[in-house]
């Protein structure tokens, strides 16, 4: 019969050893690049890995994101854009990837609605989100 603290030692080895965590894998987390996704909040704010929001600016946002894909070179998926041009469940692809202080990122944001010219966000080089291509 196990006592409680082997079985919390247990617990703490396989959490540790990344045994049944949900999420990225480990290695996933350090090769793949994020997508910042608080353009109203700090500069270059708020990296994530299959993020399920990612806020452009006050009235602009991705929401209810699910991903497709996400590699190292490109990212694919599904979302509600909350913006003038936007429609329920556009397809948006991230892509360039690029750095800042060692860490890969995605600068673009591609949004294809429907009967719609196809839109543009770019990451600048202050960590902030502008309309445009990167």
């Amino acid at each position: 019969m196990r006592t409680n603290a082997s079985i919390g030692a247990a617990l703490v080895a396989a959490t540790v050893a990344g045994i049944g965590l949900s999420g990225p894998s480990a290695a996933q987390a350090v090769s793949a690049p994020v997508v910042y996704t608080c353009g109203m909040g700090p500069h270059w704010g708020c990296p994530a890995i299959r993020p399920h929001t990612i806020v452009f600016g006050a009235h602009f946002e991705l929401a209810g994101v699910s991903w497709v894909r996400w590699d190292s070179g490109s990212a694919f998926g599904h979302a509600t854009v909350f913006y003038p041009w936007g429609y329920p469940r556009d397809a948006v692809t991230v892509a360039v990837v690029r750095t800042h202080n060692g860490r890969q990122y995605f600068a673009q944001v591609k949004v294809v609605s429907a009967g719609h010219p196809t839109k543009y966000v770019h990451m600048t080089a202050s960590g902030l989100w502008a309309l445009g291509r990167a």
